[in-house]
């Protein structure tokens, strides 16, 4: 074959090769047209699949008709529960094609009227069912249709029109519900809402003012690993002479932090909660109580997260309840950091809701929230069984802030947080010390004795590194959290160290 017939070759495969990626191109843009437009993407509005059942209960104490075995009750319960995802999904997009397989023709015409009266008006909703309790009250004898009450509906909505949340609140109702056995599948031909609910009333517990009037608390991780009190790496040896320490340091007890995500989320890991009860069992035996701070580095606080985050507390709080070393539960540390990010309104939403649960589950403990000023101290104190806050500022206006909140409650009030770096480097040479500090903390003891307020300050160690999630990465502001311990990075107590214990040697004379 002479080169001619080469080149002649050559060219023609180049050319079958172009127009096969010219008909996959045009292929795949036809294909795209025919499929239509996303809602969800031209709303921007991310549906990601439900993969925590809502907590369900099922009431068994009969019903009229046919019997009804457990085995229909749990694909009557799964059909519903997936019916009312796809509502909250079609209720986010203003688009039927979710409730197709899940409600009856006369059902998702009706729920068309009111997407397109919706859509008319840029208004969009998302829900969250959160908790059922079905009690079947009929069941025909040909076993195609079911009657039940859905009762004490928790489902917490969102609102929005233009992209902009206008309305954020958690609903709680009864419904009338009935299904048909089509296609195999338990669909909605009926959903009712029940009225007569009566008010909600908030149950709050009450601590003794003794016992809040007289802790002596840190905020306390190990010096070899900040932020991560769990580590694996840390031995009973570090944990064990800590606390001997905070005895010495005349504290009685402590508040630490257990992080959402390294836990487990939803799938709470069980190791790590052996290996918590175990810290709980130090800190027993040194005599030390326990405030537990959950969800730590949690900031998502969206509806289609609640399921998880509430499942994370109903397999956490039954395997720690019991320990004699637990005081209380803080559920969130500085939530009002995310009220721009995320919104008042929904992040207050969750912290109510989340309260509930805990209440439902532990009613023998108490429940705070660790507010980052004193300014937001206020928000939910009905539902606080006390107030707690933190305070970085200077020492001379402190009296002053802490008695304009105490004046807006009844509630008793602890100082969960302050402190003061010492450190003095490159970033600030003159600003920080350790004699500055220790006169921080002998002007702020001064005042929280006259006060007779309970506090814990920030933190036993020094720390060779903090991670970026904590501070990010601005070294100076990683320089200076390094340096709020009482004890350096070589282990020995700094003058601060020294202010605190003698006062809480002079506070038990």
């Amino acid at each position: 074959m002479n080169k001619k017939w080469i080149r002649r070759l050559l060219l023609g495969v180049f050319y079958l090769l172009i127009l096969c990626l010219f008909i996959v191109v045009i292929s795949r843009l036809l294909a795209y047209a025919n499929q239509g437009a996303d809602r969800g993407k031209l709303l921007h509005v991310a549906l990601p699949e439900y993969t925590v059942m809502p907590d369900i209960h099922v009431k068994d104490d009969g019903n009229e008709g046919s019997e009804i075995t457990s085995f229909i009750i749990d694909q009557i319960k799964t059909d519903y529960v997936h019916a009312r995802d796809a509502q909250s999904r079609a209720r986010t997009t203003n688009n039927t094609t979710y409730l197709q397989d899940h409600f009856t023709d006369e059902v998702v015409a009706k729920w068309e009227e009111h997407f397109v009266e919706n859509a008319k008006k840029n208004i969009y909703e998302q829900s969250t069912s959160l908790a059922h309790n079905i009690d079947v009250t009929f069941f025909s004898l040909d076993e195609s249709v079911v009657s039940f009450t859905d009762q004490d509906v928790i489902e917490h909505h969102q609102l929005y029109q233009d992209e902009e949340l206008i309305s954020s609140w958690v609903d709680t109702s009864d419904y009338q519900v009935i299904c048909v056995l089509e296609d195999s599948r338990w669909r909605i031909r009926q959903i009712k809402k029940i009225e007569t609910q009566q008010p909600k009333t908030t149950l709050t517990k009450q601590i003794s003012p003794t016992v809040l009037g007289s802790l002596v608390g840190i905020n306390y991780y190990p010096a070899q690993s900040p932020w991560n009190l769990l580590d694996t790496a840390i031995s009973d040896e570090v944990y064990i002479d800590d606390m001997a320490t905070l005895r010495e340091l005349g504290c009685n007890s402590i508040r630490i932090f257990l992080q959402y995500e390294d836990l487990g989320k939803e799938q709470v890991s069980q190791a790590k909660v052996r290996r918590f009860l175990h810290f709980l069992d130090i800190a027993h035996n040194a005599d030390l109580s326990v405030i537990i701070t959950l969800f730590d580095f949690y900031g998502d606080y969206s509806g289609r997260d609640w399921r998880a985050t509430s499942q994370h507390l109903r397999t956490l709080i039954p395997a720690i309840q019991s320990h004699p070393a637990l005081l209380a539960y803080d559920l969130k540390n500085e939530p009002d950091l995310d009220f721009e990010s995320r919104g008042e309104a929904v992040v207050a939403d969750w912290l109510s809701y989340h309260i509930d649960v805990i209440r439902s589950i532990d009613p023998n403990h108490t429940i705070t929230i660790g507010w980052s000023n004193p300014n937001d101290a206020t928000l939910l104190v009905d539902q606080v069984d006390f107030v707690s806050y933190h305070y970085y500022h200077e020492p001379s206006e402190f009296s002053q802030k802490h008695q304009a909140l105490s004046a807006q409650t009844d509630k008793p009030i602890i100082l969960t947080e302050f402190g003061k770096t010492s450190y003095r480097g490159v970033w600030n040479p003159i600003q920080y010390s350790q004699k500055k500090q220790a006169r921080y903390y002998a002007d702020m003891l001064q005042d929280l004795q006259d006060l007779n307020l309970s506090s814990f300050s920030w933190t036993l160690h020094d720390f060779h590194e903090v991670p970026i999630s904590v501070v990010g990465r601005r070294p100076w502001r990683r320089a200076y959290q390094r340096h709020y311990g009482l004890i350096d990075m070589d282990g020995n107590p700094k003058p601060a160290f020294n202010i605190i214990s003698q006062s809480s040697q002079g506070s038990a004379e």
